[in-house]
């Protein structure tokens, strides 16, 4: 568990990165990490040698930061992330071509791992018009800043998906709901198959690295009262 001591210096390096960090050695690790998301599409690592503040400045060198926030149960909960609820498989931010997490504090007992799902043909599994049909779907309020955003999002060529099974979909024609239903039993068919989940337990100071376009991640239930605390980046290009 951390000690006070631990987030006092913590926090202090947040503040004051500059004092503590190893550039040579954090862009180098930036560049491995960047190597193994276009690769495998996820990694831990999982020497508990680098800092929160360290953390942030190896986000910052695979692209811009969008979102920077601690993920942790609260008393009154602001989202399904900041409660005992299991989260199901899902996208974040669909303009976040990489997710990372730093775990700053693990619960004693029975911590719930993140679960992830590679997603990575998606593409090809639901086909060309599903996609485009899917670009058209809006989910009210689901983007940063409440924005709208849609199931599929199109970035210059690119398809990046936007699966949120607890959201509200606007779906005004048949196509729309063959095209989400079709996203929806993709996605089932592909949890249901042996070993296609991997949960990734993060111990304090370890780190996941997802690439967002390529793995859905979820988990189970928390204890309430659990001490679990992540600091969570939105990476985007």
């Amino acid at each position: 568990m951390n000690t006070p001591a631990r987030q006092k210096r913590h926090n202090q390096e947040d503040a004051n990165p500059g004092s503590s960090m190893r550039l040579p050695v954090l862009e180098e690790l930036a560049n491995v990490i960047r190597e193994q998301l276009e690769e495998r599409g996820w990694f831990k690592m999982r020497e508990p040698t680098v800092s929160s503040g360290e953390f942030r400045v190896i986000g910052e060198k695979l692209g811009t930061i969008l979102s920077d926030g601690k993920i942790q149960i609260l008393g009154n909960p602001v989202s399904l992330a900041t409660s005992d609820q299991p989260l199901a498989l899902h996208n974040d931010e669909p303009h976040a071509r990489y997710l990372a997490w730093y775990c700053e504090q693990q619960q004693a007992k029975d911590a719930v791992g993140t679960d992830i799902l590679d997603i990575s043909d998606f593409r090809r599994s639901l086909g060309e018009d599903v996609v485009l049909t899917l670009s058209t779907i809006v989910i009210p309020g689901s983007g940063r800043q409440h924005k709208d955003e849609t199931a599929m999002v199109l970035v210059n060529g690119e398809a990046r998906p936007n699966f949120v099974p607890w959201a509200r979909h606007t779906l005004d024609n048949p196509e729309k709901e063959r095209a989400l239903e079709a996203f929806r039993n993709y996605v089932v068919a592909k949890a249901e198959r042996p070993d296609a989940i991997t949960s990734v337990i993060l111990g304090e100071g370890e780190m996941l690295f997802l690439h967002n376009n390529r793995y859905l991640h979820g988990r189970g239930p928390l204890k309430g009262g659990s001490t679990r605390c992540l600091r969570r980046l939105w990476i985007g290009d």
